[in-house]
């Protein structure tokens, strides 16, 4: 699996080479997930709010392999318990399960 941890908030160069890591990905059958977390409201029971979106997903999104699915869970789980810069007002994650070759990215922004 490709990953890029981001531990800063997002620059102008690094948003340029991210944008060509995503524009990389080989296309695959499997979903390409994208979505984008707001931090700035995360207060006390951000985490218990993340994993009640990802269930809610999981639910929404019956037809998709739990593999994929786990696999995209994980690795936004184990990016958010690396830690989030304290400015980081939301994080955009950019991810594909192992059947489509595994990929997974996030971009922390200021704004």
């Amino acid at each position: 699996m490709k990953t890029q941890s981001v531990s800063s908030l997002q620059r102008c160069q690094t948003l340029q080479r991210q944008v060509k890591l995503l524009c990389s990905v080989k296309p695959a059958q499997s979903p390409f997930f994208s979505w984008y977390l707001d931090t700035s409201r995360a207060g006390e029971n951000g985490e218990k709010r993340l994993h009640s979106r990802l269930w809610g997903l999981r639910r929404q999104l019956r037809g998709i392999p739990n593999n994929d699915l786990n696999h995209v869970f994980r690795g936004v789980e184990q990016y958010l318990s690396e830690g989030v810069h304290p400015e980081a007002q939301g994080i955009a994650f950019f991810a594909r399960g192992d059947s489509g070759g595994g990929f997974f990215t996030a971009m922390q922004f200021a704004v």
